[in-house]
């Protein structure tokens, strides 16, 4: 699910992310459930003019569908991951150094 629907979502999108440890969940009453069929895709017009689609990701509870805005399906922290082993030499180390930080 997070991987598709991480904030933000779209544009203008305000959600946000609260991490919960399994006593918060409890606590709260939340049942964590794997988002397995709920999650799909579906395409949707991006342009009027060029009539240029894209899948979106959705996710269909049975009562309740939310999708993305279009080109949002992703986790943006995730996004820029480098594939390292594309670098030669001692760019590969320096590469890892500066995304350690």
């Amino acid at each position: 699910f997070w991987q598709a629907f991480y904030p933000p979502n779209g544009w203008r999108c305000r959600c946000g992310v609260i991490a919960l440890s399994a006593s918060d969940v409890r606590a709260r009453g939340l049942k964590v459930v794997n988002s397995g069929s709920a999650m799909g895709w579906e395409l949707k017009l991006v342009s009027e003019k060029t009539g240029e689609m894209q899948n979106v990701a959705t996710f269909n509870t049975g009562t309740t569908k939310v999708a993305t805005d279009v080109g949002w399906s992703y986790a943006p922290g995730a996004a820029y991951r480098p594939d390292l082993a594309r670098y030669q030499g001692t760019l590969q180390p320096l590469a890892q150094q500066e995304l350690r930080g």
